[in-house]
Order: C-alpha cells, then sequence, then structure tokens
C-alpha cells in the first residue's frame, strides 16, 4: 500500500504545484486580481492602468475589413451562362453572367426537394426530378419546383465575382 500512497502524495504535489502556477500566470507584480474583476492593464493614451480596460488588439485586422475570396473571376463564366461556386462556409450557390461586367447568383438548392441545381447550358436543371430555371434570373421554367431559385447575393469587382 505504500507504493499507491506514494503515489497519490506526488499526484497532489503536482496539482498544487500547477494550481500555484495557473495563480502566478493570471496576477500582475505578485498579486492576483480580486475575484469578479479583470486585471489592471494600460490606459489607450498610455496614461495610468485602468480596470477592465481591454488591452491591445491582434495586428491581423477584423473579417469585415478583410476582403472576401473571390467566388470566380469573369473570363469564367461566358456571358449568358452560369457556373456553379462554393462561398467561404462551403455553401454551393450558381453565377449567372448576365452582361459583360454583370453577373447574378442564386442558391443551387432546388426549392423542390433541396438537391444540388446545376448549369445545364442555358439553362439550370435540377438533377432529381427535372425542374428547369432560367439562368439570367433564376426563374422556375419547368417542374415540380414551386418556385425559382433564391437569389444569393454577388457583386463583380474588377475582375472578381464576391459575396456581397
Amino acid at each position: 500500500m505504500s507504493h499507491d500512497l506514494d503515489r497519490r502524495t506526488l499526484l497532489g504535489v503536482v496539482c498544487a504545484g500547477c494550481a500555484a502556477l495557473a495563480t502566478g500566470c493570471g496576477s500582475r507584480a505578485g498579486t492576483a486580481p480580486a475575484a469578479g474583476t479583470s486585471p489592471a492593464v494600460p490606459s489607450p493614451a498610455g496614461g495610468a492602468p485602468t480596470a477592465g480596460t481591454p488591452g491591445p488588439t491582434s495586428a491581423v485586422p477584423p473579417a469585415s475589413t478583410q476582403a472576401p475570396a473571390p467566388l470566380a473571376v469573369l473570363a469564367d463564366i461566358p456571358v449568358g451562362r452560369a457556373v456553379s461556386a462554393t462561398t467561404a462556409d462551403g455553401k454551393a450557390v450558381i453565377l449567372s453572367r448576365t452582361g459583360a461586367s454583370t453577373v447574378v447568383g442564386f442558391s443551387s438548392r432546388c426549392p423542390h426537394h433541396g438537391c444540388t441545381v446545376a448549369p445545364a447550358g442555358e439553362s439550370l436543371a435540377c438533377p432529381c426530378h427535372g425542374s428547369r430555371f432560367a439562368v439570367a434570373d433564376g426563374s422556375l421554367v419547368s417542374g415540380p419546383a414551386p418556385r425559382g431559385l433564391s437569389a444569393y447575393a454577388v457583386k463583380v469587382v474588377g475582375n472578381a465575382v464576391l459575396p456581397a
């Protein structure tokens, strides 16, 4: 049994050491902040430390200021035709070029049963039940689908087609 007691004692010492280390890492100048308070950090103007003031932020700009990844480039979409694309979050969309520098986007989910619609020449086709949709505006041309495809907002910036 003394062998088990030695293991327990060692484990207790290691846990106590980890707890002391964690407490030391969370403190400033050897003192831990009071429970429920934020540690003192320098104020943004460089003045005296204030409690609860957020510290410096990362050098990476917020996601909203970063340019989204292009869905396609104009050269890949012939005028009057469409291509399939995938958004940054994995959503399948259809991009249809309606003019020299204009592109419209649609969800690729068929409103009938949710199958993936794909470009098929001058139309968009659902492989599951044969619904067809207009390339120019996603409206229902034929089939069992109850309505046209949902719009997906896109914009053309330079030669890139981006989510709007």
